[in-house]
């Protein structure tokens, strides 16, 4: 719990940073983290509410396949983080 919540705050104070880039005005940056925030989330929880019924029921076919799946999924996400990481560092 810990973990996830220090990993959130460090992300949090990113995206405030691009927010302070985008020159908005100061008053506007809490409403506009917190919106960007419930964005997010509703993406994700689409993503979600998408892709687990489809790996639930390829996971009751072949669970063999779903794990390959998941690792080829968890793969992408590292690598596409670490593009933007890298992009954002440089």
């Amino acid at each position: 719990m810990l973990f996830a919540f220090c990993f959130g705050f460090i992300h949090g104070f990113g995206f405030a940073n691009v927010l302070r880039e985008m020159h908005l005005p100061r008053a506007a940056l809490g409403w506009s983290l917190f919106s960007f925030s419930v964005g997010v989330d509703i993406g994700q929880a689409c993503i979600v509410l998408a892709v687990a019924p489809a790996l639930a029921l390829l996971y009751r076919r072949n669970a063999i396949a779903a794990e390959r799946v998941v690792a080829a999924a968890a793969f992408g996400v590292v690598f596409v983080g670490s593009f933007w990481f890298t992009q954002r560092l440089f």
